[in-house]
C-alpha cells in the first residue's frame, strides 16, 4: 500500500480532519482515506461541462449573448 505525505498542511484544516476523525472513531489517516475515497467517487464534470450547465441557469432571451466583463467594465467606467 502506498504511503502520502502531505506538506504544509494549513493548521485549520488539521484541526477540522482531526475533529472529524475523533468523531468518527478514526484515525487521522483512516478519515483522510474516507474523505479522499468519498471525494473521488463523485463523477468529474469538465470546465465546459459545468459552463454549460451554468449557461442553462441564466435569465436572458434564448440566443442573446452574454458580455464578457471586459465590455461590463468598459460600459460601467462610461456612466
Amino acid at each position: 500500500m502506498a504511503t502520502l505525505y502531505i506538506r504544509s498542511l494549513p493548521d485549520s484544516l488539521y484541526r477540522r480532519l482531526a475533529r472529524l476523525a475523533q468523531e468518527d472513531r478514526r484515525s487521522l489517516s483512516a478519515e483522510a482515506v474516507v474523505l479522499l475515497e468519498r471525494e473521488m467517487s463523485k463523477p468529474r464534470r469538465s470546465q465546459t461541462q459545468v459552463l454549460a450547465a451554468l449557461d442553462r441557469f441564466r435569465l436572458r432571451p434564448a440566443g442573446q449573448r452574454v458580455p464578457s466583463s471586459l465590455e461590463l467594465l468598459k460600459a460601467d467606467r462610461r456612466r
